[in-house]
């Protein structure tokens, strides 16, 4: 069985594709989903046809990393919380 490997950039399609509506409307993080959006329009009026591609793959990966990193600081903060309280 061939091994395949994702990027982030392919991460972000994947969710924009199949979780559109869920990600701009009802999720706590659309704002960030939508500062992704928005960026990327930005790099694509901003750069030249050459550049555009590898320009958008670093803003969504970016993106993505500002998503984890986002989910991580909630994880952590919850984890102190609870090791406050039952200590």
């Amino acid at each position: 069985m061939p091994f395949s490997t994702f990027s982030l950039a392919d991460i972000y399609d994947y969710d924009i594709y199949n979780f559109y509506s869920y990600l701009s409307e009802v999720n706590a993080d659309s704002a960030l989903w939508t500062g992704i959006k928005v960026a990327i329009e930005r790099v694509e009026s901003l750069f030249d046809e050459n550049e555009v591609k590898n320009a958008v793959k670093l803003v969504k990966a970016i993106g993505i990393i500002n998503l984890l990193v986002m989910q991580v600081c909630i994880l952590v903060r919850r984890i102190y919380h609870y090791m406050r309280n039952m200590l």
